[in-house]
């Protein structure tokens, strides 16, 4: 399993070692990756979303953890229009995030049916 932490700071550490001691497969961004040295087995992608910017590297299926706050009036949507449909699940952190973008219509996947807990198996059904 691969997890992308979008704007990796105090939380987003916490996250990617756990997940690292599942031994999963690990992306942290931010705009400064030197204050994410200590996650030495993480890949560090320096990211910052107030210059034009890709998501290309976030592999299909992945669960993205989006703790980047919009800046001023950038579009809200940009972080999720260039993830795409590339995430298995994306769960957003910051509630500065969520105020953003809780007006906007994003086509949310929910599981149809669970075979074996929860997000592990499951038949995806895309709302909008």
């Amino acid at each position: 399993m691969t997890v992308v932490i979008l704007g990796c700071g105090y939380t987003g550490e916490h996250v990617a070692r756990r997940m690292m001691r599942y031994r999963s497969r690990v992306i942290c961004t931010s705009r400064d990756i030197t204050r994410l040295a200590r996650l030495r087995d993480a890949e560090l992608i320096a990211l910052d979303t107030t210059k034009p910017f890709s998501l290309d590297f976030v592999p299909s299926e992945s669960l993205v953890l989006h703790s980047i706050p919009p800046p001023g009036n950038s579009d809200p949507e940009a972080i999720v229009t260039a993830l795409g449909d590339r995430p298995k699940r994306l769960v957003y952190l910051s509630t500065r995030v969520f105020t953003a973008i809780s007006a906007m219509s994003l086509n949310y996947r929910v599981p149809r049916r669970c075979t074996s807990g929860i997000g592990k198996d499951c038949e995806w059904k895309r709302l909008s």
